[in-house]
């Protein structure tokens, strides 16, 4: 089974040493894109939480920050907090974002009528 054409043929150790550094940079730059594209996703997902759903933003924050932690480079959570703080303070500052009333049990609203 050939994945994109035949095998590759060297005809000299330096072409075959050549070949291998080649390899081996695009597989360090795919790494790199794949993580900055698992970045920029951790981050979508923040957003659309806060601004859709409606989770308090410190919630959001804890737990992206602790999937960054997981599943990205050692540089992404601190940059992934950064950036969301910067976004709720745009959405503070432009009034978008309303915090969530506090929470009434049924028997509290009763006792008032």
């Amino acid at each position: 089974m050939s994945f994109g054409g035949p095998p590759l043929t060297v005809d000299t150790f330096e072409e075959a040493n050549d070949l291998e550094r080649n390899i081996q940079n695009q597989s360090a730059i795919a790494e790199i894109i794949s993580s900055k594209i698992l970045d920029l996703c951790i981050l979508h997902l923040a957003m659309s939480e806060i601004t859709v759903v409606g989770t308090r933003h410190q919630i959001v924050i804890n737990e992206v920050v602790d999937l960054a932690k997981c599943f990205c480079n050692g540089a992404a959570p601190r940059i992934i907090n950064g950036c969301l703080g910067t976004f709720i303070k745009g959405l503070i500052e432009t009034e978008s974002l309303v915090e969530p009333k506090q929470q009434v049990s049924v028997e509290a609203v009763k006792s008032l009528t």
